[in-house]
Formats: C-alpha cells, structure tokens, sequence
C-alpha cells in the first residue's frame, strides 16, 4: 500500500514560518553577540521578537484548531506545532546569553 503524504496550506505554511523566524532570530542573535553595546540592534531585536511571537502565536492557534477539525490527520498537525514551538527555548537561550552578563 502507496503512503500518501497529507499536507495541507496551513501546514506548510507553519514550517515556513517556524524556519524563517529561526534563522532570523539567529541572524539577530548572532549580531546581538558581535555587537553587545548597539542599543539599536538590540531594540530592533526585541521588536523582531514581539513580532515574531504574535505571528508564531496565530499560526500555532490556526494549527490546534486544524488539528481538532481534521482529527484523522493529528499526527501530521502535532509535528507541525512541535516544530513551530521548537523556536520557544531557543529563543529563551538567546535571550539568556545576550541579557545575563557574564561574570
């Protein structure tokens, strides 16, 4: 028996979302690390991140909602909120490094 892969325009548009605010978050991040004393960089940062949440925050919503109406397709719709909510401790680590000073 042939597996069909399910995708639907939610789908793909979450992973989308989840690698595109990723690699932005570690642009920044990495940035942020060259450039500890610009206070533009890190504003422009912390921007980048409200945004990012209130996007990510949308999409996983859409996600659970999907997950509930088409229930046959949960697993497909659970890894698609595992990867988009991957970006969460990241960007927690992110946010430790560039904000706790070293000792």
């Amino acid at each position: 028996m042939e597996t069909k892969v399910y995708q639907t325009g939610i789908g793909k548009f979450s992973t989308y979302v989840a690698v595109t605010s990723f690699v932005i978050g570690t642009v920044l991040f990495l940035l942020g690390m060259a450039n500890k004393e610009n206070e533009t960089l890190m504003f422009a940062g912390f921007l980048y991140v409200g945004f990012a949440l209130c996007l990510n925050k949308l999409v996983l919503i859409a996600l659970i909602f999907c997950c509930f109406k088409d229930w046959q397709q949960r697993q497909y719709y659970a890894r698609k909120i595992l990867l988009l909510l991957a970006n969460v401790p990241i960007a927690a680590c992110y946010f430790y490094i560039l904000i706790i000073p070293t000792a």
